[in-house]
């Protein structure tokens, strides 16, 4: 009996419970650099220095897939907008989420909102979401996603091995299949440039992006060398590894420095204290 699945399985179980997570961390090479996650910093501490350093009176961000600006964990941007009091253009799809998000940020000053996706053509679009009527699970609409596959493969995911025993049970007391939580909601679709032009925006500094698998499609219609933006935080680990390879070149091409965090890549530019 190979005894080393059991003793892995013990120890990744052991320290889950303890709010911990076990992974494999990646290194690429690209066109002879490495490219690899943050190492004895966090992103969170790195983007408050950089904030600490540039917000002011013309400092300003956009925030594609802002959801409800509270509830993904690993989005606290909403935290050093109302420290740093930035002003900002949030975009959102989900008509209820998108609700949530202006009530999130009831009586801040600075702010733009737009219910609305970013997408290739002026229009609208299927956006695959979980059932509103599932209430117990309608957090997991931060995977919301153009792509039906991308949101069934989720939801999978964390019905095994994320989810809670009492979100678990629930399916399965209504026997639920993953294909009975998913609907689909049209949406309004813009052009990054027509939602910029909408609410008269002339500067990025700060670009966040989390649209599940479409974040690289935005940052070629984000107009960078226009923009330039000092700095960018995407989310790669839903491309596939070409586009991820390809988008980091075109950053790279564009004289951005990258590294990476729990699945996302940040983009900065060395200089950014001299803008």
């Amino acid at each position: 009996m190979d005894i080393v699945p059991l003793i892995k399985a013990v120890i990744k179980k052991t320290i889950t419970r303890y709010g911990y997570e076990l992974r494999k961390t990646k290194t690429y090479t690209l066109d002879n650099m490495l490219i690899k996650e943050i190492d004895g910093l966090t992103y969170w501490d790195f983007l408050e220095c950089y904030l600490s350093a540039l917000s002011g009176p013309d400092f300003f961000f956009v925030q594609v897939g802002a959801h409800d600006g509270v509830s993904n964990r690993y989005d606290v941007l909403h935290d050093y907008i109302i420290r740093f009091k930035l002003r900002g253009l949030l975009i959102e799809p989900q008509a209820r989420v998108f609700a949530l998000l202006q009530a999130n940020y009831k009586g801040q000053s600075g702010l733009s909102f737009e219910n609305a996706a970013i997408g290739h053509n002026n229009g609208s679009q299927q956006l695959y979401t979980i059932k509103k009527n599932l209430d117990f699970l309608t957090y997991a609409n931060e995977a919301s996603s153009f792509s039906f596959d991308h949101l069934h493969k989720s939801l999978e995911e964390h019905l095994r091995h994320g989810a809670g025993n009492d979100v678990v049970q629930r399916v399965k007391e209504l026997e639920l299949s993953v294909d009975d939580c998913i609907e689909a909601e049209t949406v309004d679709t813009y052009t990054f440039e027509t939602v910029l032009s909408r609410h008269g925006v002339r500067r990025i500094d700060l670009l966040q992006i989390d649209t599940e698998g479409f974040d690289y499609e935005v940052l070629k219609m984000a107009n960078l060398t226009k923009f330039r933006p000092t700095l960018i935080n995407y989310e790669h680990e839903h491309l596939g590894d070409p586009d991820q390879l390809e988008c980091w070149r075109d950053l790279r091409a564009l004289g951005y420095r990258l590294f990476t965090h729990d699945g996302d890549t940040c983009a900065y530019h060395a200089d950014w204290k001299a803008r």
